[in-house]
């Protein structure tokens, strides 16, 4: 039976696989679909249950709503059904939920960057993270915050909102404004209350983090350049510049950027753009540095953990090399017995490629 056919079959005949799922969901699929995609199903005996009860990814139990979402979109990719997903269906944290549950039941990587290639089908390009606060009267429709909680009129009440920040955008925040920039245009869309401004960048960063560590993990490429056009964008002088970029290059996502195939490229190529400045790496590497880190290309500043022989908390020269992508490491104050200039490439800097010594120079193995 050619596959057509086999996928004409299966779209007419009735579900024959219930999936369960913790909070009680009770999902209809059909059982020869997903073991075409789902290596732990491949070798399984046949049933007509999946009892996902016990599943958890990254500590959560998997959700009805995510089950659901993934089970639409392999049928989708597999071209099992017609009919287009309607735009805008998913957000960008669902879609990272799928992706985790695909890679957890033994989807391929050809099939996970198949799902993530929704992006640009059916995904809203955009972080949406809760804040408490106002809809500026003068913008009409306020249309970077959720409809179904704004309200019209200069002195509307403070509420919760769901703020989009838009992934191709650059957003600054100024006092209690968060402003967005299109074609150096700035308008404000929302203005936070005098408590939450602190709260929103935690939230964001913690989104942030959590899909840069998800797109590199997965190694889902239209995910990872997502992630890293607003990194690029928004680190020199957008909303990342307000967060220390500990806060969302955490080491695991270091690590994951590791494993990646072209992460290391890509985010070097993501510094070589916005080199060393606070939003994006710096603080993640040394502490106690001064206004001069800002400027090209040499600052003072304290070791904040162990890198090649440099021990945690010394004090040491830092020049960066735009061209090469390079740091020089130097120890301060200079001595006869302290360790001599030393070149390292950023990404071994930031711990996402391995370190190799040649005598006089440190290469950077391929990531």
């Amino acid at each position: 039976m050619s596959t057509r056919k086999f996928l004409d079959s299966v779209t007419t005949d009735e579900p024959n696989l219930t999936i369960i799922t913790a909070d009680g969901g009770r999902i209809q699929a059909h059982s020869e679909v997903l073991r075409l995609v789902c290596s732990c199903l491949k070798n399984a005996p046949a049933t007509d249950t999946w009892d996902l009860q016990h599943l958890q990814i990254e500590g959560t139990p998997v959700t009805t709503e995510t089950v659901d979402a993934t089970v639409e979109v392999l049928y989708h990719v597999m071209h099992v059904v017609e009919t287009d997903l309607p735009e805008n269906r998913f957000s960008l944290l669902q879609l990272r939920d799928m992706l985790l549950f695909a890679d957890a039941i033994g989807c391929s990587k050809r099939m996970l960057n198949s799902i993530a290639a929704l992006i640009e089908v059916c995904c809203r390009k955009q972080l949406e993270v809760a804040a408490a606060g106002q809809v500026p009267s003068e913008l009409p429709g306020a249309a970077a915050v959720d409809d179904a909680t704004a309200q019209d009129g200069q002195n509307q009440p403070t509420r919760q909102h769901v703020v989009a920040l838009h992934m191709g955008r650059v957003y600054t925040i100024d006092r209690r404004d968060l402003c967005e920039w299109v074609a150096n245009a700035k308008r404000v869309v929302f203005k936070f209350d005098s408590k939450s401004v602190q709260p929103f960048l935690d939230d964001f960063a913690a989104q942030m983090e959590s899909l840069l560590h998800v797109s590199f993990r997965l190694d889902v490429q239209p995910l990872v350049s997502l992630a890293l056009g607003f990194v690029q964008h928004n680190s020199a002088y957008g909303i990342l510049q307000l967060q220390h970029s500990s806060t969302f290059l955490t080491p695991r996502v270091l690590t994951a950027v590791a494993g990646s195939s072209m992460g290391g490229s890509l985010l070097a190529h993501v510094m070589m753009q916005v080199p060393l400045g606070p939003g994006i790496g710096l603080d993640t590497v040394f502490c106690d540095y001064g206004s001069d880190a800002l400027k090209p290309f040499t600052f003072e500043a304290t070791l904040a953990r162990d890198l090649l022989d440099f021990k945690k908390g010394s004090r040491v020269r830092v020049t960066f090399n735009l061209t090469s992508t390079m740091l020089k490491l130097e120890s301060l104050p200079a001595a006869d017995d302290d360790i001599g200039p030393t070149n390292v490439y950023f990404g071994v800097v930031l711990g996402f490629c391995e370190p190799h010594k040649d005598p006089g120079d440190i290469r950077l193995q391929l990531c």
